[in-house]
Parts: C-alpha cells; sequence; structure tokens
C-alpha cells in the first residue's frame, strides 16, 4: 500500500536555477559576466546543492559555461565534452585544465580567448585528484595552473592551505590570466563572490 501522501512530511521546494532550498536561493548573488572562453564545469555530485558551493553560482554568472555532473563518465560523453561543439558555436581549438602540474602553463597561451574552452573541477581536492586519474583525457589535458594566487576570501568553507580558492574565485583568476582585456568585465564574478558570502553569513552563529 502506498502511503498516504497527505500524511507525509512536505518536500522542500527547490530551486531550479541555483539548485539549493528555495528559502536559502543564492539567484540574488548572480552576476551576469560575459567572457569569449567556454568553460566547462565538471561538478561532483556532492556538490549538487551544496550549501557552500560555488560551481552553480560561476555556471549561472557565464552564459558561455556548461556543467557536466558525475564522478566517472564514460570517454565519449566526456570527449564531447571536452572536445565538441556547444551550439551554434564552432569546436574550441585548444582545451586547457585549470590544475596544477609540473609542465601548467603560467600564462596566457597562444590562442584567442574565444578559441578556448576552459575546464574546472568543482569538487574537494581530493576528490579531484581521483577525477582526474580516473580520467586519461584529463590527466593528457594541457594544464593552467594559477601563479601566486592571493587568499581566498571565502571563509565560510575550510581550506588546507590559505592559496587553495573556491571554484568560483579560481575560475576568475584564471579567465583573467587567460584574457586580461577582459579583467574589468570577469571582475563581475569577484562581486558575485562578495554577494554570496554576505549571503552565508546571514546564518553564521551571532556572537554574544
Amino acid at each position: 500500500m502506498l502511503p498516504d501522501s497527505s500524511l507525509s512530511s512536505p518536500r522542500r521546494s527547490v530551486c531550479a536555477s541555483c539548485l539549493r532550498p528555495s528559502s536559502v536561493c543564492i539567484c540574488s548573488a548572480v552576476r551576469t559576466v560575459r567572457s569569449p572562453i567556454e568553460v566547462l564545469i565538471l561538478m561532483h555530485p556532492d556538490e549538487v546543492g551544496h550549501a557552500k558551493n560555488t560551481g552553480q553560482l560561476l555556471h549561472l554568472c557565464l552564459p558561455n559555461s556548461r556543467v557536466l555532473i558525475g564522478t566517472l563518465f564514460d570517454d565519449d560523453t566526456l570527449q564531447k565534452a571536452l572536445f565538441g561543439a556547444w551550439e551554434n558555436q564552432p569546436k574550441p581549438p585548444r582545451t586547457l585544465l585549470l590544475y596544477p602540474g609540473n609542465d601548467s602553463l603560467q600564462a596566457a597561451p597562444n590562442p584567442s580567448p574565444s578559441a578556448i574552452r576552459l575546464v574546472l573541477i568543482d569538487s574537494t581536492w581530493r576528490k579531484s585528484r581521483q577525477m582526474v586519474t580516473a580520467h586519461p583525457l584529463l590527466q593528457n589535458l594541457p594544464r593552467l595552473s594559477l601563479q601566486d594566487p592571493p587568499a581566498s576570501r571565502y571563509a565560510i568553507r575550510k581550506a588546507h592551505e590559505p592559496h587553495q580558492l573556491s571554484t568560483l574565485e579560481a575560475a576568475q583568476l584564471a579567465l583573467q590570466t587567460l584574457d586580461p582585456d577582459n579583467s574589468d568585465q570577469l571582475n563581475g564574478l569577484g562581486r558575485a563572490m562578495d554577494a554570496f558570502v554576505a549571503f552565508q553569513r546571514k546564518f553564521w552563529p551571532q556572537a554574544n
């Protein structure tokens, strides 16, 4: 026998955009930022709807972005996500992975920004290493690393090192490295981050 729906506890309404409960929707923090660089966000399932996640906010800020959720992707799905054409756009001549490595680029490569697809892994550091290790396609991508990144402003989520940034902060710095002429526009991501942190602070315990 199916349970009487009138007796079951009501399910919380979830925002279809930010994937968070409607009572803590963060869409007010979204700042639309135009960038010719395509951004692919590989989001770990544990990050979906996570109160402190910034990957979905990044996606909402960047019209030229896509999200792929999972931990293990089949080669065909990942191949298309990394190198396939998006709607009404040509295939990217160059795909870069934002991830540290001994041979990582630390400056803008030769192609124009419109010829680049930037891949970010939205997860904890431990899980991101697992995702890269599990996918030769990711391992073989040329990498971009952030040189001397500033300390994170993201005090609401613990990092093992001060220079470990949130996904949104890392994306802003990477995009400004690849497209320095668009830095003013990309500063909108910083404003989105500030609005997000200010929103989260409302839920912090008040000091006596």
